[in-house]
């Protein structure tokens, strides 16, 4: 579409009536030549020069005229030359508004984000071609998703306006929003997200070469915090013929800026959560195999990454306003809208990367080619002699220890505060774990022996009121807890099996959940992120939004 003025008589200036030009009145006073004097500005005889120069739109580039100059020239799409930091941008025609004395060019897709320089070679040529810069694409229109549709699947299109941009990123914001980005969230992106995150988990793939990423603030109510679609990396055709759903064509993150505060809020949690994501399926492709537990988990890696600690994810951990880590919860299977899953999940690779050396491992666990509990165990008995089920093992036992350094810490990777983990819940004397779940008992006996009772695969440790960790039965607990654990490998259905140790446990201290609870209230759902939107997650995206509806109400 062609936007901008025509001639009087509703005609393209910039073509049809320029062919009628030979430099001489119309001799047929019913035809009234354009570009003569009659319809000209009264420019005095003065040069041209370019008034201003905007891009409306993604394909449309207006330039404002002052003074004289060659109208038919104006007109001509030849006259212009785009280039966009260093790269030609083609100008495909031009329409002329000779009354406004006003050019709309239609340029191909300009890259967002990019600065442009327009160079207009008009007549007279012995002044010299004009110059102007601006910048591409002040509106642009995309493709989002509806939280609110029961499939998960339904796409509504916005037009979002250009606010800010950065060496690495372009803020777009959704017309109607309430803007409520700043240039330190585009400093802190360019100085501490991109490159931290990129350096750990390597860079994008730039589909759509405008070497940044695209960050869009939405409306999106209470709804989520931010989001990441893998159907962005795709060709628009490749989508809408694979599933009915349109690309983006681009590296895009997508944040709620309604959930924002009047300082960003959200902003440091959501976008290292939500680049991660983007960097993952860059590395991972597709995957039909998917685990949450190794990219949720590593999302949450990567706020610490960034932040230099995850200090929410602790305290979640430790303040368990649900009670649902307490009661023993699986780091594998995998609960959307359920923050205790993030939380689990981040801490264990934060472990993991402990026992291996530092946070530089952290890509090595990231470059697995699935995140499976398989390749999982693979690495870490390559790297460690030990095994997924017994370092997680180790490493809930190191929550309640916390060892300055050594098997039973967090090699200084992680501050935990010297908080005590939550406990089972009064009145449950055994509890059903799932495989790579453990829970913590607080007891009043002094040191506690398997009943017999307990699933074949539970293993017990005990930590008594000095750190001590015991792993010989009977377990000394004295002033601490028993730790229960599932061993199991079995990741399919993940049957359960009673943890023992069949004594009633003591009344935990409600304070920490209530306190936690008031947190959760005000903090904002920043941690409320679907999963990542495509088709093969619709069952997950569905369980998102019941599990979520369900909190909401309980909230």
């Amino acid at each position: 579409m062609i936007f901008g003025g025509c001639s009087s008589d509703g005609g393209d200036a910039g073509s049809d009536q320029a062919d009628q030009m030979d430099g001489t009145a119309s001799a047929d006073d019913s035809t009234p030549d354009t570009w003569s004097s009659d319809t000209q500005p009264d420019t005095g005889g003065a040069p041209p020069s370019i008034a201003s120069v905007v891009a409306p739109t993604r394909t449309e580039v207006k330039v404002a005229f002052a003074g004289g100059g060659d109208a038919q020239a104006k007109g001509a799409a030849e006259s212009y030359a785009i280039t966009c930091q260093g790269e030609a941008l083609a100008v495909e025609k031009v329409a002329f508004d000779a009354i406004a004395d006003e050019a709309t060019l239609t340029t191909e897709r300009q890259k967002l984000g990019f600065s442009c320089d327009l160079t207009a070679d008009l007549e007279p040529k012995e002044r010299g071609p004009l110059t102007a810069s601006f910048e591409a694409a002040d509106t642009a229109d995309f493709w989002v998703n509806d939280f609110s549709d029961p499939t998960g699947m339904t796409q509504y299109e916005i037009k979002a306006r250009r606010v800010l941009t950065g060496r690495s990123c372009v803020i777009y914001l959704e017309e109607g929003a309430p803007n409520r980005f700043s240039q330190g969230m585009v400093d802190y992106f360019d100085e501490d997200v991109y490159p931290l995150e990129t350096e750990v988990f390597g860079p994008p793939k730039d589909l759509d070469g405008n070497e940044r990423v695209v960050i869009l603030g939405l409306d999106g109510g209470n709804a989520y915090g931010g989001y990441f679609s893998p159907i962005n990396a795709l060709q628009d055709i490749l989508s809408m013929s694979l599933w009915g759903l349109h690309s983006n064509e681009m590296e895009l993150l997508h944040v709620n800026v309604t959930a924002m505060t009047g300082d960003g809020g959200i902003f440091e949690a959501v976008v290292p959560h939500e680049l991660q994501h983007l960097l993952y399926n860059a590395y991972h492709g597709m995957n039909q195999v998917y685990w949450a537990y190794h990219d949720e988990g590593l999302a949450e890696v990567a706020v610490h990454l960034v932040n230099g600690s995850n200090e929410y994810a602790v305290g979640y951990y430790f303040g368990d306003h649900s009670g649902l880590i307490g009661d023993g919860l699986s780091l594998v299977n995998w609960t959307y809208a359920q923050y205790e899953n993030y939380a689990l999940a981040y801490l264990f690779w934060m472990y993991a990367a402990s026992r291996l050396g530092g946070l530089e491992y952290i890509t090595d666990i990231f470059e697995l080619p699935t995140g499976s509990p398989l390749e999982v165990d693979e690495l870490l008995r390559a790297g460690l002699g030990t095994g997924l089920s017994e370092l997680h093992f180790e490493s809930l036992a190191a929550l309640w220890a916390q060892a300055p350094s050594g098997k039973w810490g967090y090699g200084q990777l992680v501050e935990l505060g010297g908080e005590q983990p939550p406990c089972v819940s009064a009145g449950g004397s055994s509890v059903d774990l799932q495989p790579f779940a453990g829970a913590f008992y607080c007891l009043a006996q002094g040191e506690v022996d398997y009943p017999g009772t307990q699933g074949v695969n539970i293993v017990y440790a005990g930590i008594d009121g000095d750190k001590n960790v015991d792993l010989t039965p009977p377990f000394a607990i004295s002033g601490g807890a028993l730790l229960a654990y599932n061993t199991s490998f079995e990741f399919v259905d993940f049957r359960a099996e009673p943890s023992g140790p069949d004594f009633a446990p003591l009344p935990a201290d409600p304070l920490p959940y209530l306190l936690a609870d008031e947190e959760r209230r005000v903090i904002s759902p920043a941690w409320d992120n679907p999963p990542p939107v495509w088709p093969p997650n619709a069952e997950l995206i569905r369980q998102w939004q019941r599990a979520r509806a369900l909190r909401e109400i309980l909230r």
